[in-house]
């Protein structure tokens, strides 16, 4: 029994260590230097290294060079087999303004072990709060929970008995 105990602590701390000394910014960087390739570049104010994850100031969304959005705050965290991408204060540009909500107050993007094959996805914002997934292949699906001003969006979503939703390929 004590072997097994000691082995265990051994397994969590090593686990720990290796959140906490991962080299979250220079991941950051690699993620930033991949999506460039979609033309889609973040420029941020501040970046800040946390104990589990990382943290992002003032971040300008830019896709071809044109200014998009901007986010008052990203977090990132990670236990390695739950991953959490939160976002905050997300505004758009007006020039978008019918096809996606200017203002979104909240997204959360979620990896779980659980669920390997898929991203869960919850936002809050004008529209109202709604809950889904994205998955492997590609398929995103949104469920309005709570229905707000969903009038630039409603020629996209869809309405089934358990109210309006979102379904797409990506």
């Amino acid at each position: 029994m004590q072997m097994v105990k000691k082995l265990l602590i051994i397994l969590i701390s090593i686990w720990i260590a290796i959140i906490v000394f991962m080299p979250k910014k220079e991941l950051y960087y690699l993620l930033e230097h991949q999506i460039v390739k979609y033309n889609v570049e973040l420029n941020e104010k501040t970046i800040t290294d946390t104990l589990f994850g990382l943290d992002l100031n003032k971040v300008d969304v830019y896709m071809s060079g044109i200014n998009l959005a901007q986010i008052s705050n990203i977090k990132f965290i990670t236990f390695l087999f739950y991953n959490k991408v939160n976002l905050n204060q997300l505004k758009i540009d007006n020039s978008l303004k019918s096809v996606v909500p200017l203002n979104i107050k909240d997204i959360n993007i979620t990896y779980s072990i659980v669920s390997p094959m898929q991203l869960d996805i919850s936002a809050d914002g004008d529209f109202g709060e709604v809950k889904g997934y994205l998955d492997i292949n590609r398929t995103i699906h949104l469920d309005f929970i709570k229905v707000g001003n969903i009038k630039s969006l409603k020629k996209e979503l869809k309405k089934n008995k358990n109210g309006w939703y979102y379904e797409n390929r990506i």
